[in-house]
């Protein structure tokens, strides 16, 4: 069987800032572009925000210590930034290799005395990952709180961009933003949605809990040339559904995360999905648990791998 792994976008954001061992066309694009954007010296300005779930942030004009709440807006920091400008880390953000520097802060629940003791001037997360309780926690210490939200790969893209803004290099962000978006289009497939392949997404081994359609891993199967087979929409964008479910949407192709185990023991401990035609064509395979849970830079390489393994069943 098969075990696509996601390879590894090596970043070194530096005050010179370039990407190593990249796509061709991204380092083309990129080097020529400096991250050393000047700040605003006028410490008593503000600016007020709208994040995306349409709360108002007021931030410093020129914030220039960020302390990312996902690891999704870690790898976009480190792509934008200077990596001086990132404060800490949560203890699941593991790249850029760089980020094993920076000082952890737990986020489950979030450690508050640490928040306060690394000044941070703005924290960002991602919707799903802070209740907003605890952002209220953290903002009566003076920090503002920004929430990114991703339904589309496209909003990963527009995520980088506002960061960008936000953290004063968005010229930069905008190339980076575009650079993506170029890269994205060579793997990216239009085909008849009848001739599509449905592929069924698995994030835990222990039940069915699975990417709904309107997320934006659904439109990663969408951009590599798939259709998700999971066709309802459920009020959880990341449902837990039957077996009796996936028997009837009778997925084409299965894909999941290391933890997952799809080649150790999955179907063991779930004997029933034998009876789909992922298994019994033996289209079942293991990719880069940040492939699927992860919506940052590197989706561009998550489309790759799946269309890599879509185009496995097709020939």
């Amino acid at each position: 069987m098969i075990n696509y792994n996601l390879q590894i976008l090596p970043m070194i954001i530096s005050k010179k800032l370039f990407l190593r061992n990249y796509f061709t066309s991204l380092i083309i694009i990129m080097q020529l572009v400096s991250c050393n954007t000047k700040k605003p010296t006028n410490l008593s300005e503000y600016i007020t925000l709208t994040d995306d779930l349409g709360r108002s942030v007021k931030i410093k004009k020129n914030a220039h210590r960020f302390l990312p709440f996902a690891s999704s807006v870690t790898e976009m920091l480190y792509l934008i930034c200077d990596t001086s400008e990132i404060v800490g880390r949560t203890p699941t953000c593991d790249y850029p290799p760089e980020v094993y520097s920076k000082p952890i802060v737990n986020n489950y629940p979030p450690d508050l005395e640490r928040i306060l003791f690394l000044k941070p001037d703005l924290v960002i997360t991602k919707d799903g990952m802070l209740p907003l309780q605890q952002a209220v926690a953290i903002e009566k210490m003076g920090i503002p709180v920004y929430y990114q939200k991703y339904d589309k790969v496209d909003d990963i893209f527009s995520g980088i961009e506002k960061l960008a803004e936000i953290t004063n290099h968005k010229e930069y962000g905008k190339k980076v933003a575009d650079a993506l978006r170029m890269e994205m289009q060579k793997y990216s497939v239009v085909t008849d949605a009848t001739n599509r392949k449905k592929v069924l997404l698995l994030i835990s081994k222990e039940s069915y809990f699975v990417f709904g359609k309107d997320t934006y891993a659904s439109d990663i199967i969408s951009l590599a040339g798939g259709i998700n087979a999971v066709d309802s929409v459920y009020e959880n964008p990341y449902p837990v559904v039957s077996a009796e479910y996936i028997l009837k949407v009778n997925p084409d192709i299965i894909i999941g995360g290391e933890s997952v185990s799809l080649q150790k023991g999955f179907f063991e401990l779930h004997p029933e999905m034998k009876r789909t035609k992922a298994y019994k064509n033996k289209q079942y395979f293991t990719v880069s648990d940040d492939c699927l849970s992860r919506p940052g830079p590197r989706v561009v390489e998550a489309v790759k791998v799946i269309r890599e393994i879509i185009k496995s069943y097709e020939l």
